[in-house]
């Protein structure tokens, strides 16, 4: 669990939390979860549930009908092979019982978990969703892989906050398909910045970044110590003088302060905080923390970004160009809104080693 010296305790009501749903409440969610409230009716759960009741019924059937009857018919079998029949097949009835139990009441405990959600979300004004396919961000996490979807996120129409939980993708196919998972936050901005990212020391592996995405190395400024010991901060070149002005020294003291674990990226009208760590929106301290991120950090980059203004842009007059319905946004310079990729080292390790593992195997 996340944890962050500055936490905020009243932005969320958070008691559906920490108890069980009640009847009602979980007759209303089932409701709405089968009119599609919380998105795709069909979910494997329901034939999870039901194949295990299955296996856990029939293998109690077979250790307490069949298998009484196979030791009378083998009983007298003998000391060989046909003696131990009777043991392998009450091992196997036995693990098919305790397996389908723990599959049904595993899948229960996720539905009440869900449930759970559900209601914090409607006492806090907020929507919940068990599953929402490619969601339209534009930071560096969502455009990778394929199947990509928000998974068990709470969002919200207006706000600072705009949604969190966890974002999936996957890789490859068939066998060497894989499935990757991160956690994030996403919180809105009044007007566009330029393509900012922070990249987390403290989470990096053997020294370099844990983000799927590398940036040009030529983008990265230095802010000065303690800062640079806790991020390696990136923006597009030229724009060094803009990242200064937009993390004056209080908001670089917030994000000292904030949780090491968050690599936080700013692009267009968004901020996004990502992370590996476990991101448990069933823990009431985990909105604490995120609502004292947006108490802290989010207010004080919503103000810089409402004050900023991208002094490149000559042509486009102040609010006729337009971010999304009825938006005016200040535009940003094109060489401003995307940082260059670079090239990840891990990436030549990979491949130096897959070379090396063919010819090793051609030569045995």
């Amino acid at each position: 669990m996340i944890s962050g010296s500055f936490v905020c305790v009243t932005r969320f009501r958070t008691d559906s939390l920490n108890r069980e749903p009640t009847p009602q409440e979980w007759a209303v969610y089932l409701q709405r979860r089968k009119r599609g409230d919380y998105g795709p009716t069909k979910s494997r759960f329901s034939a999870i549930i039901v194949v295990a009741l299955v296996v856990a019924v029939f293998g109690s059937v077979f250790v307490l009908v069949v298998l009484p009857l196979l030791r009378s018919v083998l009983g007298g079998v003998g000391t060989g092979s046909g003696a131990v029949f009777p043991f392998v097949w009450t091992g196997l009835g036995v693990l098919a019982v305790v397996q389908g139990t723990r599959a049904a009441v595993k899948s229960v405990r996720k539905r009440k978990r869900w449930a759970s959600l559900a209601q914090f979300a409607e006492d806090n004004q907020l929507q919940f969703r068990i599953r929402s396919a490619d969601p339209a961000y534009p930071g560096c996490l969502f455009s990778l892989g394929h199947s990509r979807g928000s998974e068990h996120h709470v969002w919200a129409d207006q706000g600072l906050l705009a949604d969190c939980g966890s974002y999936t993708w996957m890789t490859g196919s068939g066998k060497n398909k894989s499935t990757h998972t991160w956690n994030f936050a996403a919180f809105r901005l009044p007007q566009a910045m330029p393509h900012i990212l922070l990249d987390a020391a403290a989470n990096n592996v053997v020294g370099m970044s844990n983000l799927p995405a590398t940036f040009h190395a030529d983008q990265r400024l230095t802010l000065g110590a303690p800062f640079d010991d806790q991020y390696a901060l990136y923006a597009p070149q030229g724009y060094g003088q803009d990242a200064f002005y937009l993390f004056p020294p209080d908001l670089l003291a917030m994000l000292i302060d904030a949780p090491a674990d968050f690599d936080i990226e700013i692009i267009d009208r968004w901020m996004f905080f990502y992370t590996q760590s476990v991101l448990d929106l069933t823990d009431d301290a985990t909105w604490g923390l995120l609502g004292g991120i947006e108490d802290t950090i989010g207010e004080r980059l919503a103000q810089m970004s409402d004050r900023y203004v991208d002094r490149r842009v000559h042509t486009v007059a102040l609010g006729q160009s337009l971010y999304g319905p009825g938006q005016p946004a200040r535009p940003i310079d094109q060489s401003g809104r995307r940082l260059r990729k670079g090239f990840n080292p891990i990436v030549l390790v990979f491949v130096a080693g897959w070379v090396a593992y063919l010819v090793i195997s051609s030569l045995v």
